[in-house]
């Protein structure tokens, strides 16, 4: 459960949910599962499908918690700065897999944000009971 100080005094929190980028991660329906979630512990929730988001200081500065779900894309200084003032005056920020790993691989001033990257995602095996291998990825049927 998530709960605050905040919370019982009435005071409504804010979530910008940033998302977008290589599509192969499904950035929207993947933060689509998030949403209720975050509502439901009493976030106000916006919703942006760019990095220019971040550049509006008044709206970060009135942000709690960013949810961001953004693979390979790039970064405009004037984006990360809005972003890394949010963080450095307490704004949460949370991801996951390459939706904040490997968001903007370009930007190592974004990577020293986060403290890391996504270096790659190699091909997986498992075996099958009958000694075969293959992609973890591929569907069981039986």
């Amino acid at each position: 459960m998530i709960a605050s100080a905040d919370m019982s005094q009435g005071t409504e929190r804010v979530a910008l949910v940033v998302r977008g980028g290589w599509e192969g991660h499904s950035p929207v329906a993947a933060t689509d599962m998030f949403i209720p979630f975050l509502k439901e512990h009493g976030f106000r929730v916006r919703v942006a499908d760019s990095p220019e988001a971040y550049a509006d200081a008044d709206a970060m500065a009135g942000t709690d918690l960013v949810v961001q779900c953004y693979t390979m894309g790039t970064i405009e200084p004037h984006q990360l700065a809005g972003l890394t003032s949010a963080v450095r005056a307490g704004t949460g920020l949370a991801g996951w897999h390459g939706g904040i790993a490997d968001s903007y691989r370009a930007s190592s001033d974004y990577l020293q944000l986060i403290g890391g990257s996504s270096r790659a995602t190699r091909p997986s095996t498992s075996r099958s009971g009958t000694g075969t291998a293959r992609p973890t990825t591929s569907s069981r049927t039986g």
